[in-house]
């Protein structure tokens, strides 16, 4: 039986979130019989159940790696791609992963967050942190935190 094992995007399978205009799409397959090989795949991207990309049904069995080809990805939006592969014994697998885009090309709309008393380029105990208290007036359905120090940092 023929199965997609796993799916990445740009090398990532969970918590994807890319800057890529063209992001790399993979699929890991499995089959429980010998000297299989992919005959044909097709891969398709939706945002919002709308299809943007097509690749169309391909002959060259290509599985990893397929660059994204379609129209031009929104910032902050997520994706859905879809897989479908046909082995050289007809048996068929489908897949599919999330992703999203990033900033991508966006002008930076924010502003940096700093305390004033600390010294930088002085030794301290004390560590930098930021808290900020208050009320929302309705129930938080999600939320997101985009950061970035290199992994030097903490949410709590």
């Amino acid at each position: 039986m023929l199965k997609i094992k796993e799916m990445r995007v740009e090398d990532l399978k969970t918590d994807i979130v890319t800057d890529s205009p063209n992001p790399s799409i993979s699929c890991i397959l499995e089959s429980n019989l010998q000297n299989v090989v992919v005959k044909q795949t097709q891969y398709k991207v939706y945002l919002d159940e709308k299809l943007v990309w097509d690749s169309g049904i391909k002959e060259d069995g290509e599985t990893i790696n397929i660059r994204y080809e379609g129209v031009q990805l929104l910032p902050f939006t997520v994706y859905l791609v879809k897989a479908w592969v046909k082995d050289s014994c007809g048996e068929t697998a489908a897949g599919e992963i999330q992703f999203e885009t990033g900033r991508m090309n966006t002008e930076w709309k924010a502003q940096w967050i700093t305390d004033a008393s600390y010294h930088f380029f002085v030794f301290s105990p004390k560590p930098m942190v930021f808290r900020k208290s208050f009320k929302l007036p309705q129930t938080i359905k999600s939320a997101k935190i985009y950061s970035t120090a290199f992994g030097i940092y903490e949410l709590c």
